[in-house]
């Protein structure tokens, strides 16, 4: 991992024979950079790591817009894209940096940057403002339609507004998805609106999975039983803070649907009780 240096140093540092990945710390103020990046020769994996630039005061950047900035500034494209933030920032600001990824760079171009290329993103966060963030619109995942991707990490994002349409969407989208990870580390106070069926949907729809992590209610909507997926890759699931009761009907989706599922990952929950009581109520009504 390297902090951003002035044009000698990043090319010193782009131009290593064996460089494969590369991490890059970065202020989160960053507008423009004034010079290129050039590789020699193609890098698999970019890490941004984005660090707030305030010394006193709150920084109200959410550093997005720096990622920007230094995607603008390669040279070549990478097939994995990570993003670090320093706190937690909400939902809106992230669509809008992923319809900003769309826009600015939506063509196929050796020669730059360019989501065409991409097969993994994934977008971390720091510190936890869970309770102050914004939820996830439904649409997040609109603008990259269309690109070949494999692995998508918004595990910190919550996902409580993806419905089983939207959820059908996104997974027929991309049916080449291996690995999927949406709001499991992420809370709120509104229940998930995706019930078994959109979880169904997203194994029907993407066959290669190995990896999944969805927040989703335990009611059955729209789910057929006869005619549930089966995917023998899947040994974990991740689930959040999904709401537990139906144990009955979980455990026969589970056991038809992911037939070597070994373990269930559950987000702690600090909250009260009392809270975590109206969660699950609430849910109960939709």
């Amino acid at each position: 991992m390297t902090t951003l240096l002035g044009s000698t140093g990043m090319q010193a540092i782009a131009s290593l024979p064996s460089l494969e990945s590369l991490s890059i710390v970065v202020d989160d103020s960053l507008c423009t950079l004034p010079y290129i990046i050039t590789p020699v020769h193609p890098i698999a994996s970019l890490q941004i790591v984005l660090q707030r630039s305030f010394v006193f005061g709150e920084s109200h950047n959410n550093g997005l817009g720096s990622a920007l900035s230094l995607l603008h500034a390669f040279s070549i494209p990478f097939h994995q894209l990570t993003i670090t933030l320093p706190v937690h920032f909400g939902g809106v600001a992230l669509t809008d940096f992923i319809a900003s990824l769309a826009q600015d760079f939506n063509i196929s171009n050796h020669s730059k940057f360019s989501v065409m290329a991409l097969r993994h993103l994934a977008v971390h966060t720091g510190i936890d403002r869970t309770d102050n963030s914004t939820l996830l619109p439904s649409y997040c995942l609109e603008p990259p339609y269309g690109i070949l991707i494999t692995h998508i990490d918004l595990g910190c994002f919550s996902m409580c507004n993806l419905d089983d349409d939207t959820l059908y969407t996104l997974s027929s989208t991309f049916p080449s998805l291996e690995s999927l990870f949406l709001g499991v580390h992420s809370y709120l106070s509104d229940p998930p609106r995706a019930s078994l069926a959109g979880l169904s949907a997203v194994l029907h729809n993407c066959r290669g999975l190995k990896e999944l992590g969805l927040v989703f209610s335990c009611s059955v909507g729209a789910l057929d039983f006869s005619l549930l997926p089966v995917n023998s890759s899947i040994t974990t699931l991740h689930v959040g803070v999904s709401p537990s009761y139906n144990p009955s009907v979980v455990s026969a989706f589970l056991a038809r649907a992911l037939p070597c599922l070994e373990k269930i990952c559950i987000e702690t929950y600090y909250k009260s009780s009392s809270t975590l009581h109206n969660y699950v109520a609430s849910d109960h009504l939709h």
